[in-house]
This record gives C-alpha cells, structure tokens and sequence, in this order.
C-alpha cells in the first residue's frame, strides 16, 4: 500500500521554514525547495511503480517454471503475489514483509533467500514456503493460506484458521484471486 504525501501541507512547513530563516537571517534558500524537489520524486515512483501493474513475460515465465518446479499451481502463486504486493516488486511491508511474495527476513533465510528484493529469488523462496505449508497441512488451501499469512504457528495454536481479520480476508482474496485466474480472467 503506497502512501501519498499531502503536498498542500508540506509546501505551508516548507515556507514557514523559509520565513523563519528570512528572520534569523540563516541559511540561504535552496536552490529548488523542497516540495518540488518531492514532488518530483513522487513522480518517478509512480511511473516506476506503473512499470509492475502486471508481471513481466520474464516474470510470468518464472512463476510458471518456479510454480512447477514446487508442485504449485501457477495460478495459486500469482494469487498470493497479487495478494501480498500487487505485482511489486520492491514491496515493503509497515512489518518488513519484503518483495513480490512479501517473504519475512526469518522466512527468506530458511527458504535460502539472500535477496528478497531479487523478484526472482523472492518467487523462488515464496512458492517453496507455500509447497511446504500446503504439505504440511495436507494440502488445504485455507489453512496454508492462513499459515502463509499469520504463521504456522498460529494455525496449530487455533487448530485452523486464526481469528485475525486480517489473516480471514487475506485467505478470501486469495481465494478469489486463485479462481479467477484459474478461468484465465485476470
């Protein structure tokens, strides 16, 4: 989830800034002030971030390959990637969730991941966790979902889906997102 500065309020700091260095007679003025300067930063961003609306060919091989290579249905991974980073790559989450796959640091490591930023490392240690938790819970794809999403931990904790909202409508958009790109709709 982006969050986008408010532009009106840091353009009144920045010129209340200015007009007490004006009195203080400090600091000469930047030569570009600093709203343009984030501004314009916030532009490069937003195209940047325009670039993963959708996966990449390369990506979208990838998932196919690395899904296959785990026994996983591509779809199912694309799901989870739509899910946890909209497609982004560079995804961080306010937890330190990193990357397409939103990986934890602890559960990049154990999945042999050194850069979770790579996307492609990033997919590979996603799709394995994935594999494992829906082996380890007999393939049911809720509770490796909710295993994906809170932990496994928590799943043996509350014998089944943890009473998080957070993890319930995580386990139902996947869902949705599984089925419709299953029928080839997205």
């Amino acid at each position: 989830m982006r969050i986008c500065p408010d532009f009106d309020r840091i353009k009144n700091i920045d010129n209340r800034i200015n007009e007490i260095r004006k009195k203080l007679g400090e600091y000469p003025k930047p030569q570009k002030p600093f709203i343009e300067v984030l501004s314009e930063a916030e532009h490069v961003e937003a195209s940047r971030d325009a670039n993963y609306d959708g996966a990449n060919y390369a990506l979208e091989e990838a998932i196919k390959a690395i899904s296959a290579k785990w026994g996983l249905d591509s779809s199912l991974v694309k799901a989870v990637i739509q899910a946890e980073s909209g497609g982004n790559p560079k995804a961080v989450s306010f937890k330190g969730a990193m990357g397409l796959m939103q990986l934890m640091p602890t559960t990049a490591k154990e999945m042999g991941v050194e850069d979770p930023m790579d996307p492609f490392q990033n997919l590979e240690g996603g799709a394995r966790y994935l594999a494992y938790l829906l082996k380890k819970y007999h393939n049911d794809i809720d509770l490796a979902l909710a295993a994906y999403n809170a932990g496994p931990t928590r799943v043996d904790l509350y014998e089944g889906v943890p009473p998080f909202k957070e993890t319930a409508k995580f386990v139902g958009n996947v869902k949705a997102l599984y089925e419709r790109f299953k029928n080839g709709d997205g």
